[in-house]
Formats: C-alpha cells, sequence, structure tokens
C-alpha cells in the first residue's frame, strides 16, 4: 500500500510541478482547490503535505508570499501612498479655418503622467490597528478599577439629588 501512495506522487510527477503548486498557493487556492487541480482527492493532498517536506514547504511558502502582499497593500491603504499614473486625456484645439471663415474644433488624444495622491483610509487604518496591535487599540475597551471610592458629603447630596429627580 505505501508503494501504491508513493507511486501516485512520482506518477503525477508532483517534485517537479512544486513551483506551479506554489503559485497556486500564492494566488489564494485552497487545498480543495489544489487538489483538483492535481486530480487527487483533497485528503491525499494532506497527506503529501504531511509525508512530503517539499510538497508541504511549497504551499505553506506560496501562501506566505500571498499573505505578505496583501498585508503590504492593506498598509499602502491604511497610511496613503503616491501612485504614478499615465492616462488618456482628450485635448480639443481650436482653430479659425479662413476658407469656411468660421471657428473648427479639432480633438486628440494625449497620454499624460502625473503623480496621484491616494489618501489614507480610517477604515483599514482602524482595522490594521485593532487586529494587529488589539492590547492596545480596540473598538472596546476594558477598564479595571481598583480601590474605594469616597465621595464627600457634597458629593452624596448631589447623588441623592439626582436619584429622586429621576424617579
Amino acid at each position: 500500500m505505501e508503494a501504491k501512495k508513493q507511486r501516485k506522487y512520482e506518477t503525477l510527477r508532483i517534485a517537479e510541478r512544486l513551483e506551479s503548486i506554489k503559485g497556486w498557493a500564492m494566488h489564494g487556492s485552497t487545498i480543495a482547490e489544489i487538489a483538483r487541480m492535481l486530480g487527487v482527492a483533497e485528503s491525499t493532498v494532506y497527506k503529501w503535505k504531511n509525508e512530503h517536506g517539499e510538497f508541504a514547504e511549497a504551499i505553506k511558502k506560496g501562501a506566505q508570499e500571498a499573505d505578505g502582499e496583501i498585508l503590504n497593500a492593506a498598509f499602502r491603504q491604511a497610511v496613503g501612498y503616491v501612485q504614478h499614473v499615465i492616462e488618456p486625456i482628450k485635448v480639443k484645439k481650436q482653430r479659425w479655418d479662413e476658407r469656411a471663415m468660421r471657428v473648427l474644433t479639432d480633438e486628440e488624444v494625449v497620454m499624460t503622467e502625473y503623480d496621484k495622491t491616494i489618501p489614507p483610509d480610517a477604515n483599514m487604518t482602524r482595522f490594521m490597528l485593532t487586529n494587529r496591535m488589539p492590547e492596545f487599540y480596540r473598538m472596546k475597551q476594558e477598564l479595571e478599577a481598583k480601590g474605594n471610592v469616597s465621595l464627600t458629603e457634597e458629593d452624596r447630596k448631589l447623588f441623592e439629588m439626582t436619584r429622586e429627580a429621576l424617579k
């Protein structure tokens, strides 16, 4: 039975396809999708991950690279950035035509380059801080008060008056 498992891994030439498998993982493919692309059961992919370190490493590295790219994009969105843009712009030019005795308008498309400032996204900033530093940035703060609270006589009278007014 062990030889049969090994043969399937070898028959499908998985060792030669590790870069492709890493790429699939990098592009967000799940284990189920990788299994489907390889033509095997999902359980087979999990077995191969346990039995073949290079196979597990390809999937892990691919997923880590994708996670890094996503984190980088989220960070840029959170803090803002400058994007170099090249885009077409329609330009109208007017000229006087002596024969027609009127103004003619010509249009042409000109490629324009400029730097566009993308402002920080407050929602992404909040998301990044609450997820990466939850001990400092939480949506709900929990405070613990210790010790005795003593009220002055004046505070007690004010408290009683407020309680009576609210009844």
